[in-house]
């Protein structure tokens, strides 16, 4: 079971990610944090921090942008010391779903600044900021086609982590 503190840092940073979307696309981000509850931490009472997760929203909703980030910046040096290295990569995957489902740069940018706070490489970070945007058109030499183009999968070497994603035409024919 995750500790309390990691928890509420993880919610605090989903909820001033996810501020500058747009309504449907805070939607699409709660399902994500949901997910994320249920399936990585292993939550069965999710719900209740789904609702922990909207009051923090509307309580950064009116915040400027910096004050955001800076509001960003102390929880992610809250957690460096408390996630392990394979979390930190959990965690910056699942901020960058969030930050990618809007055209808003300010999701981008509280992402990138999470994983140098996080101390994970930047390089590492954009790459996959841009194969979780569009998994085809990244170009790198670690991201592979597979099953007919239906399925994306970007490998970290130095790392020894693999990202699968369902590539743009998949998910519009399903």
């Amino acid at each position: 079971m995750i500790a309390e503190p990691i928890l509420n840092a993880i919610l605090h940073l989903f909820a001033i990610t996810t501020l500058p979307l747009n309504k449907i696309e805070q939607e699409l981000a709660k399902k994500n944090v949901l997910s994320y509850l249920e399936n990585h931490i292993g939550l069965t009472d999710a719900g209740i921090y789904i609702d922990l997760y909207q009051e923090l929203i509307e309580a950064h909703q009116d915040e400027e942008d910096n004050v955001l980030i800076s509001s960003a910046e102390r929880i992610a040096n809250q957690l460096k010391t408390l996630l392990q290295e394979s979390e930190k990569y959990v965690a910056i995957v699942c901020f960058a779903e969030l930050a990618v489902i809007s055209d808003s740069p300010l999701p981008v940018q509280i992402v990138k600044l999470i994983g140098r706070k996080l101390a994970l490489e930047e390089q590492f970070v954009e790459q996959m900021l841009l194969f979780i945007r569009n998994p085809i058109s990244t170009k790198n030499e670690n991201i592979k086609l597979l099953m007919q183009n239906h399925l994306s999968i970007m490998r970290s070497p130095e790392k020894k982590l693999y990202f699968l994603s369902p590539t743009k035409e998949n998910i519009i024919e399903n």
